[in-house]
């Protein structure tokens, strides 16, 4: 986790969540499509806006606002295996709940989340296999957080027991997991 005092909001904030995310389910970096110099240490994430902001209602006061944005997230690496299955397990952690808080907790929400698929372009030009999906997130508000005080750690509960009572006859009831 970074520890430099940063404030982000919206788009930004969910990259920097993201960041998080693959450093922690997968072990590799996330880094801009486009970027420059050329990769040199596999495996990576790259990560490319699609649709920075589309409203998802015009009734909105101040930092309240709610869109969704679109990134496209590939893995690359040298061998098309470990791209296919990095690109698996990253989208799998957007999905199990551990991981989901650390969006919640700044009111961003990994919604729709396309198959991974292969995404390889000439590769035997640059040696790079590529396997990944398109990722929209909900953001509600723009309002600014600290990085360095979001709940960075992955916590994944177990429900064990739940106790109920009987609308009925008010009887407790004991659901527990065997």
């Amino acid at each position: 986790m970074t520890t430099a005092q940063t404030e982000l909001s919206g788009l930004p904030l969910a990259l920097f969540i993201l960041q998080e995310v693959s450093k922690q389910a997968i072990n590799c970096t996330v880094v801009p499509a486009n970027r420059t110099p050329p990769i040199e240490e596999y495996p990576v994430v790259t990560y490319n806006i699609v649709i920075p902001e589309t409203e998802t209602t015009g009734d909105w006061l101040g930092e309240e606002r709610q869109y969704t944005a679109v990134v496209q997230l590939d893995i690359h690496s040298t061998r098309q295996i470990e791209a296919m299955t990095l690109s698996q397990r990253l989208y799998e952690a957007l999905h199990d709940t551990g991981y989901i808080r650390f969006f919640k907790q700044v009111n961003i929400l990994p919604q729709q989340i396309t198959n991974t698929s292969n995404r390889t372009v000439l590769a035997a030009e640059n040696y790079d296999q590529d396997f990944g999906f398109d990722c929209s997130f909900l953001i509600n508000g723009t309002k600014k957080y600290d990085t360095s005080g979001l709940q960075l750690e992955y916590q994944q509960y177990d429900i064990r027991s739940v106790h109920a009572v009987n609308d009925i006859g008010g009887k407790p009831l004991d659901v527990s997991k065997n």
